[in-house]
């Protein structure tokens, strides 16, 4: 198994694993779904009240989400770990010295979307350009933009891969940011496979609860965060430090 440079272990998993996350992840929501569903509903109010606020609202919350994620995470493992999930968990790193790292990372979070879109605006225009166009130079100008965002995608995927992990290696493990993208996506490039399962299996679940009215995602995504979380703890060895450790570093 490949070693990193912080001593953590990237586990290798096949990909029929990715049907087990949802499993046990419903198992570890069950153990506590109304708080559970109470922390989701905190969560997306913080969002629609950020939302109402231009611009900066919008840009506050992004750069917030991490902080907010983690504190979600930190509740889960406590949950797995047989206590009880607090409400006030959400908030819970807003008081710890990781809450700068992830800050930045939702700072680098806002700047992918950023390019995100504009590389699909580059598509659209090149996509728009090839169709319409009579002109040959017109038309080799649009086949160019399809080939940069085809590559811009590639880039993308390998970004969306580095951050992917980087939440809970960052609150959890306490690794400098560049360390956890690097072992984010190592583990990303190392599981592809069982990801891309897990991550389609989910969007079908989410596209699901368009029939409950959007009720349904009351639970899915709660759930879905679970089985997030458990697919991190089997993926990273170690992904939870020590528990005494880890309150003694919340505290510091």
């Amino acid at each position: 198994m490949p070693q990193t440079p912080a001593h953590i272990t990237i586990n290798p998993i096949g990909f029929a694993r990715a049907p087990a996350w949802f499993g046990a992840g419903w198992r570890l929501f069950a153990q506590s779904p109304l708080n559970a569903v109470i922390v989701f509903v905190i969560f997306m109010l913080l969002a629609v009240a950020s939302s109402m606020v231009p611009v900066i609202g919008g840009l506050a919350f992004a750069l917030a989400s991490p902080v907010l994620t983690m504190g979600w995470l930190k509740g889960l493992s406590d949950l797995d770990r047989g206590k009880a999930l607090q409400i006030e968990t959400l908030f819970r790193y807003f008081q710890s010295p990781q809450m700068k790292p992830l800050l930045l990372l939702g700072l680098l979070s806002m700047g992918i979307g950023v390019a995100a879109a504009l590389v699909i605006g580059v598509f659209l225009t090149g996509a728009l350009a090839v169709s319409t166009s009579t002109d040959p130079a017109g038309a080799v100008m649009g086949g160019v933009s399809i080939i940069v965002t085809i590559v811009g995608l590639a880039v993308l995927a390998l970004v969306f891969s580095a951050l992917l992990f980087a939440t809970p290696l960052v609150g959890f493990m306490q690794q400098p940011l560049m360390t956890t993208l690097r072992l984010s996506a190592r583990a990303c490039l190392l599981n592809w496979g069982a990801i891309a399962l897990w991550g389609m299996l989910g969007m079908l679940l989410s596209l699901a609860c368009i029939l409950t009215l959007g009720l349904g995602y009351l639970v899915v995504f709660p759930w879905l965060l679970s089985g997030f979380y458990l697919m991190y703890c089997e993926m990273f060895e170690p992904a939870v430090p020590d528990p005494a450790l880890s309150e003694a570093a919340q505290s510091g």
